[in-house]
């Protein structure tokens, strides 16, 4: 009997050790959307943001912020109503993640460019797993961003969730993503009042932020306010400032948002919010702490 026990728990400890550990998750690579009107966009995101255009495949536009982070625009004559395609995560190994993602039973892996790969996670959304400057490499350039970009970082990206449950087992417990900070107009700490929740990469401060308790059946519109990605700047005055200097006419004004941090939203051609953000917030937040640090201009 003693010499069974001996090789059952030699047995578990070989199992145990041929475990996958999780690699490195350490931020936004990038963001892709759908748009019907290409020549729009490129005057939003090159022209008005500031964007380096490049084109690194025929119904496609990249719109890189920093030599590791980029907006992608896919061409669509007619495009869904949900314009968010997929976000890119950042890993220290492609490889590991791989292996890591079959030991926990998810199979159908999409090839990307460069050797990184992508699922579908929650909401039927894209999740794709790519090393640092990807989109750099695949674009055959590593020139720096214009002068005349408003920002350079990517700090998060939104999504409309309508199954927290799935969400947080998904990115908290399978990717070990933390929780940043949560809250909501009307806030009384009830389920039905948490209308965002922001989860931190693990190894990093950029974010994906739930956007909670939408209607069931949305509109391209609610779509393309909820589905958002946010840049991060210093100063939203001086972004502004940017803004109208870039050509920008625009009637939106800065705001402080229920997290604490000022930022006004713009929106592109085919209506996709884009968000600017100051990177630390001026005042205490609503509703809850924050739970992890800020990003900073200087820790990408």
């Amino acid at each position: 009997m003693r010499k069974l026990l001996l090789v059952g728990a030699f047995f578990f400890v070989a199992i145990s050790v041929a475990q996958t550990p999780r690699p490195k998750i350490t931020g936004i690579a990038y963001v892709r959307f759908h748009s019907s009107d290409p020549q729009g966009a490129a005057s939003f995101y090159a022209g008005l943001l500031g964007a380096r255009h490049l084109h690194p495949a025929p119904q496609s536009d990249e719109y890189l912020l920093s030599p590791t982070q980029a907006i992608f625009i896919d061409r669509s004559p007619a495009p869904p109503p949900e314009l968010e395609e997929e976000i890119g995560l950042e890993v220290s190994s492609t490889r590991q993640m791989r292996a890591y993602l079959r030991e926990h039973h998810i199979k159908d892996m999409r090839e990307t460019n460069g050797g990184g790969f992508s699922i579908q996670g929650p909401e039927r959304k894209r999740i794709a797993f790519v090393l640092r400057g990807l989109h750099v490499r695949s674009s055959k350039t590593a020139q720096p961003v214009h002068a005349t970009a408003v920002s350079s970082r990517i700090i998060h990206v939104g999504f409309v969730v309508h199954d927290r449950a799935a969400a947080d087992a998904f990115f908290r417990d399978l990717l070990g993503f933390k929780l940043y900070w949560t809250g909501g107009p009307n806030w009384d700490g009830t389920p039905e009042h948490v209308n965002y929740a922001s989860m931190q990469v693990p190894d990093g401060r950029e974010w994906v932020e739930y956007m909670l308790n939408r209607p069931p059946n949305m509109t391209a519109r609610q779509y393309g306010s909820a589905n958002h990605v946010a840049l991060g700047v210093i100063s939203i005055k001086e972004a502004v400032k940017k803004l109208r200097a870039n050509g920008w006419t625009g009637t939106a004004e800065p705001r402080q948002g229920q997290d604490g941090k000022w930022q006004i939203n713009l929106f592109d051609p085919d209506g996709t919010r884009i968000e600017l953000m100051e990177f630390t917030p001026k005042r205490e937040p609503c509703c809850t702490k924050y739970q992890r640090p800020h990003p900073s201009p200087n820790d990408r």
